[in-house]
């Protein structure tokens, strides 16, 4: 689900994909989606604080709704987005491993049960990583600590960028056989997520070089955390507006 896997959009529909995709929106996905504005409003209001004032507020509610703090509300909600996204991916992982196995289209189903059971683990990991932080972890006795500094502050986000290519490659024959719709919901949320989590690590690396911490370090924090909880909130979107199967004939 990256900008690679854009590309599996047919030509001419990309843009009316996504727009019909995002166009149907779920009274879960709503109340999931509203909740995340809610966290970065109130991430944009600590934000215009710190600007007037120079200083980031460091009330007890300000620490429970700021982005750049761990374990607070944010972080709670962004695992609570994941495990939703993971149950969701295990209900369709589920329908599809009971899937018979024939030659027509109605088939693809059970071929591709393997990649919807590996998103499934995917997103239950990011779910524990949101809360313990794995990657901070469990990178650094593996590829030690570079000091690159600048973009690449953190030095994980390297070996997740190698990780992208191979990744869109082994999901393009799944993303492929998708509905042209979930197929370019998909695309949007990965492209959302990505971003935020790759994209503005980066960025915040850089900001807080250039300018320490401060306002800018700070913006960077909050297109980071906010991303990711837009591009999951997204994603159940997309999953819980998949077509529904009809259940196989009997013979």
């Amino acid at each position: 689900m990256t900008l690679r896997a854009a590309a599996l959009l047919p030509a001419g529909r990309g843009l009316s994909s996504v727009v019909a995709a995002v166009g149907r929106p779920h009274s879960l996905a709503l109340l999931l989606l509203a909740g995340a504005l809610a966290l970065i409003a109130a991430n944009v209001v600590l934000g215009l604080a710190q600007l007037a004032t120079g200083d980031r507020p460091g009330g007890e509610l300000a620490r429970a709704v700021d982005v750049g703090t761990e374990r607070n509300l944010p972080t709670v909600y962004g695992t609570m987005l994941l495990l939703v996204a993971s149950l969701l991916l295990a209900r369709v992982a589920a329908r599809r491993l009971c899937a018979p196995v024939g030659a027509d289209a109605a088939s693809d189903g059970a071929r591709d049960a393997r990649y919807w059971v590996a998103l499934a683990i995917g997103f239950a990991f990011l779910a524990v990583d949101e809360t313990v932080m794995l990657h901070a972890r469990l990178l650094p006795p593996l590829i030690g600590d570079p000091q690159l500094g600048g973009a690449f502050r953190h030095a994980w986000v390297i070996p997740a960028l190698a990780l992208l290519v191979p990744a869109a490659l082994a999901f393009r024959p799944f993303l492929r056989r998708l509905p042209v719709t979930t197929r370019a919901a998909f695309v949007l949320a990965g492209l959302v997520y990505v971003g935020g989590a790759i994209g503005g690590e980066m960025a915040g690396g850089l900001a807080r070089e250039l300018a320490g911490r401060g306002i800018l370090s700070s913006s960077a924090v909050l297109a980071e955390e906010g991303l990711e909880l837009l591009g999951v909130a997204l994603f159940i979107h997309a999953l819980l507006s998949m077509p529904r199967e009809r259940a196989p004939e009997p013979r």
